[in-house]
């Protein structure tokens, strides 16, 4: 599931997937206690703006931990915007996945540069 999380959405760019992999809504929950119920289309909009923003993003998954319908991803992504210009960043997130869509997701930080 989460593989095509990252693979097929947000690699390959497929926003179709949106519909098949997240429930509507699905909540976002930040550090600091903020919780945002996103439809479908905000998920789209919200996903679409990095696909405007770099000509290519790619997953390194870290570590993945599924432990019942809660599953924690440890990753790496590396941006190219449109100019050539690459960042990299690392952060982990934490999904609850119901009836084989995602939920709920937790966010922290992201920090710039690999997982050393």
């Amino acid at each position: 599931m989460l593989e095509r999380y990252e693979r097929e959405l947000y690699d390959a760019r497929d926003l179709s997937l949106i519909a098949v992999l997240m429930a509507d809504p699905m909540y976002r929950h930040d550090a600091g206690g903020k919780v945002t119920a996103m439809s479908h289309d905000d998920c789209r909009a919200r996903i679409g703006a990095f696909f405007t923003e770099y000509r290519e993003l790619v997953f390194r998954t870290i570590h993945l931990v599924v432990q019942g319908s809660v599953a924690s991803w440890t990753y790496e992504m590396t941006a190219t915007a449109h100019d050539g210009t690459r960042s990299q960043l690392s952060s982990i997130e934490t999904f609850e996945i119901e009836g084989g869509t995602i939920t709920h997701v937790w966010n922290a930080e992201h920090t710039a540069g690999p997982w050393v």
